[in-house]
């Protein structure tokens, strides 16, 4: 068994620059909990915390770009819904089902 410390990653500088603080903000609160429940509810493994903000949240964000407001989208998928929970957190004005 793999007794090393957990490393969870930080928060990358100039977030809330450019997302905007409030979006910051919740991006902050949501990595916060999979840092604290994350890997209890099997969203994330504790070998991904390391990589918690470059490789899960920040990837994440990529598609928020291409999402006009107003539009619905749906999460369809196999397991639990890691996208829809983190898009949620960007509180955009779209639809989320």
């Amino acid at each position: 068994m793999d007794e090393r410390p957990i490393v969870v990653e930080r928060a990358p500088q100039g977030g809330a620059e450019h997302f905007g603080s409030s979006v910051w903000a919740n991006l902050v609160r949501f990595s916060e909990l999979l840092e604290d429940e994350g890997q209890l509810r099997g969203l994330v493994g504790p070998r991904e915390m390391d990589k918690l903000w470059t490789r899960h949240i920040l990837n994440s964000t990529a598609i928020n770009s291409f999402i006009e407001e107003s539009t619905t989208v749906a999460d369809v998928v196999l397991a639990l819904g890691f996208l829809g929970s983190f898009w949620r957190s960007l509180a955009q004005a779209f639809m989320l089902i």
